[in-house]
């Protein structure tokens, strides 16, 4: 299945908020999620979509908060 195709199983909320989000982090975790699949024995394919959407959870945490230049408060390390 080539790159377009995966991205078809991807429902298109979740790619407005990964390109929204994170798109270069996400670009990157997909490639390296991709370069290790066959040595884990790991569909390639399914790598590639784990790596794309890998961070979802974190879409309701503000950006400042994900983005801080510093350690975490704990109510910041809550939110994560």
């Amino acid at each position: 299945m080539s790159a377009p195709a995966l991205f078809d199983v991807v429902p298109d909320g979740v790619h407005d908020l990964v390109r929204l989000r994170v798109p270069i982090h996400a670009a990157r975790v997909v490639l390296l999620a991709q370069a290790v699949a066959p040595l884990l024995g790991v569909n390639p394919c399914e790598a590639f979509i784990a790596g794309y959407v890998h961070d979802i959870g974190k879409v309701g945490v503000p950006m400042a908060v994900l983005e801080a230049p510093r350690a975490l408060t704990l109510a910041e390390r809550r939110l994560m």
